[in-house]
């Protein structure tokens, strides 16, 4: 047995073609030398060789198993952390983005307070009014100050620093996001513009005159810190919705500190960003801030509810029970990144985290672990399964062979030989002819074909091997074809994309050159008033849309004797006299009010409010007393006023009735010697 087994380690040694010859003769000899012990040999090697074999071909398909599921286990591990963390980095840059475009909007209020303080005389005083009783629907600017500070010794500074409105109504109107927006003055008061468009009136509160904003947490924070500053998480007194502020402070030339601008929004852009992130319904994802709150919270687990982990501003978890978890949210305080595996509330999650920059808050992604590995365990149970199913077909296969095999040699002992010689001829060569197919085929020759013709398992395995190289063959072709496809069609996008450029870059300027077009159409060159249509559509408009309790006042304005003096001393001179008084005349309009010029030396002024006949006169008085004080060239120019007034309900409740009225009034200051006002008969 020694000797024979040496002999077979010889003949595998052998090169390959003489190999295929021992084959041949080895089993054409042994069937020739050996009679009845070749059967007792036969089955000695057969059993040992087969239950080998079996027992060979378990151990290793268990191995294979086992390490095909420890690999695809820790693949799909990685794979889904890799994920995770790529979610919370993206998400986390998200709500920075979001944040950083909050600081733009403050920032141009302390640049444009600044520039106010700087130089007051660019600027004129404008009127602002206390907060609101009904404001809902409305975007509306108001004043506000400590109960300790005197408005009125304050009012020349304050109507100064009312000319920031339009640029914080511009703020609000551009980012709908925002709540309020306001700037604080280091004299305790406050200016400020609320977002109350999507405000009911039955949900409208109004906004109290006394606000003590120097004791405020986002002053102190901006003015300690000399920079601009988030705010920690709160609940709005009024919405009951939690936000934050962001304030930067201003300073005067000297660099001591002017004030504060502040702006108030809401989590509402923060939880349509954590709403969208999609975990496939197998997780929740969150936003911690830095004292260790959740501050918005999405949970798509909705089988599986978390307690743990809710909108709550009074839990700290850093001081959970769970210390996992605690040690995780302390490292996202700190600024930390990564993933971690802990149990929350029973079940056990990869919760990935990344950190938001501006306000030191943490984006958090988590997905359950049994649901991330439900493929690896769904594969362990498919392979057990198939193993053991393999080994019994292997036990039925090995005892059928056995039993044949034990048939055919106690049957057919007298014709092994020529048996041999077939099995040598039918068996050897095809497997030699498909072992150097492949190997071609491994060499990457795709044209290659074997054919075998032992109408057998082993052709149709050839044939099999044919269809599969003619099969790789045509999706390597077909894979270049769809490559060149996409080429092409990546060509084709990126030119629409240019067209559809120039096409949007087209439409802006259209816009620009109507919006240029619309302001030449309204407004008077000579005096920068409106002209005389628009200013009739202004009246005729105002007086539609006159709330009940409200007045309106028509003022018809003519200038006296400025005929003689254009005629004296040429048209710029008269230009010069129009110019002056129409800038004096707008200088005495508040932000609702309006003035025009009719034509030549007339103008038109409109005002409404709760009027009483002191206000309306003491306005007459301002236009006359502005018309005596205008000088050309530093010259007086004994220029004066006359003027008509009409108010409606009293002469009427249409532009037409109004003009009427005021013009009768015009012609009777006229008649009894000009220079002065009349307010007209009811």
């Amino acid at each position: 047995m020694h000797k024979l087994r040496q002999k077979m380690l010889w003949i595998r040694e052998l090169p390959d073609r003489n190999f295929r010859m021992n084959i041949r003769k080895k089993m054409t000899l042994s069937v020739l030398s050996i009679s009845i012990a070749t059967l007792l040999v036969m089955s000695i090697i057969m059993f040992y060789g087969m239950f080998g074999a079996r027992n060979m071909a378990i151990r290793y398909g268990g191995e294979i198993g086992y390490q095909s599921d420890l690999n695809s286990s820790g693949l799909l591990e990685e794979q889904k952390r890799k994920e995770l963390i790529d979610i919370a980095s993206d998400k986390a840059a998200d709500i920075d983005q979001r944040l950083a475009a909050m600081e733009k909007p403050v920032r141009l209020a302390a640049a444009t307070m600044q520039k106010i303080h700087a130089t007051p005389q660019d600027f004129l005083p404008q009127n602002v009014g206390e907060p609101p009783a009904s404001g809902a629907g409305k975007i509306v600017f108001y004043l506000q100050y400590a109960p300790t500070v005197d408005a009125k010794a304050l009012e020349p500074e304050i109507r100064m620093s009312a000319n920031i409105r339009d640029v914080l109504l511009g703020i609000v109107e551009c980012d709908p996001i925002i709540d309020s927006i306001f700037v604080a003055s280091r004299h305790n008061y406050t200016l400020s513009v609320d977002n109350k468009l999507e405000t009911s009136p039955e949900e409208y509160n109004p906004p109290d005159i006394f606000y003590d904003a120097l004791a405020s947490d986002w002053y102190r924070l901006a003015a300690e810190k000399r920079d601009l500053v988030f705010t920690p998480v709160r609940q709005f007194v009024f919405s009951k919705k939690l936000g934050i502020f962001c304030a930067l402070p201003y300073y005067d030339e000297n660099g001591e500190l002017e004030g504060v601008a502040c702006l108030q929004s809401t989590l509402k852009g923060l939880g349509h960003i954590v709403d969208r992130v999609n975990l496939h319904n197998m997780g929740f994802c969150c936003v911690i801030d830095e004292r260790g709150h959740v501050i918005a919270f999405s949970n798509q687990k909705n089988y599986h509810p978390l307690k743990t982990l809710s909108v709550d501003l009074e839990t700290d978890l850093r001081q959970s029970e769970n210390t996992a978890l605690a040690d995780t949210v302390a490292d996202m305080v700190s600024g930390g990144n990564g993933v971690a595996d802990i149990d929350i509330d029973g079940g056990h999650y990869y919760l990935a985290f990344a950190p938001i920059r501006h306000t030191g808050w943490s984006f958090v992604a988590a997905i359950a672990k049994d649901d991330a590995m439900a493929p690896v365990a769904w594969n362990h149970a498919l392979i057990r399964q198939s193993t053991k199913d393999n080994i019994h077909l292997l036990d039925n296969h090995m005892l059928n062979t056995m039993a044949m095999a034990s048939i055919l040699v106690l049957g057919l002992l007298g014709a092994v030989f020529l048996v041999g010689k077939k099995l040598s001829d039918r068996f050897v060569d095809p497997i030699h002819i498909l072992s150097d197919g492949v190997r071609e085929i491994a060499a990457g020759n795709l044209d290659k074909k074997i054919h075998i013709d032992t109408g057998d398992e082993i052709e149709h395995l050839a044939n099999c091997f044919n269809d599969m190289t003619a099969s790789l063959k045509t999706y390597t072709e077909n894979l270049a074809h769809a490559k060149t496809e996409q080429e092409c069609q990546n060509d084709l996008l990126r030119k629409k994309n240019e067209e559809l450029s120039a096409a949007l870059h087209d439409v802006k300027c259209l816009r620009i050159a109507r919006d240029n077009y619309r302001t030449k159409s309204e407004i008077d060159d000579l005096t920068r008033l409106y002209n005389k249509a628009t200013m009739e559509q202004l009246c005729e408009q105002r007086c539609r849309e006159l709330p009940d309790g409200r007045q309106v006042a028509l003022y018809i304005i003519d200038l006296d004797h400025f005929k003689e003096a254009n005629d004296t001393f040429g048209h710029q001179f008269g230009d010069q006299i129009l110019a002056e008084f129409a800038f004096r005349l707008k200088s005495l309009c508040r932000a609702e009010d309006f003035a025009g010029r009719f034509g030549g030396d007339e103008f038109v002024l409109m005002i409404e409010g709760n009027l009483t006949e002191d206000i309306i006169k003491k306005k007459a008085q301002a236009i006359w007393q502005a018309a005596r004080e205008i000088h050309v060239n530093g010259e007086p120019t004994a220029i004066t006023a006359s003027i008509g007034i009409a108010i409606a309900p009293l002469h009427g409740t249409d532009y037409p009735s109004l003009f009427k009225a005021a013009d009768n009034a015009l012609y009777h200051v006229k008649k009894h010697g000009r220079d002065g006002f009349r307010i007209g008969n009811p």
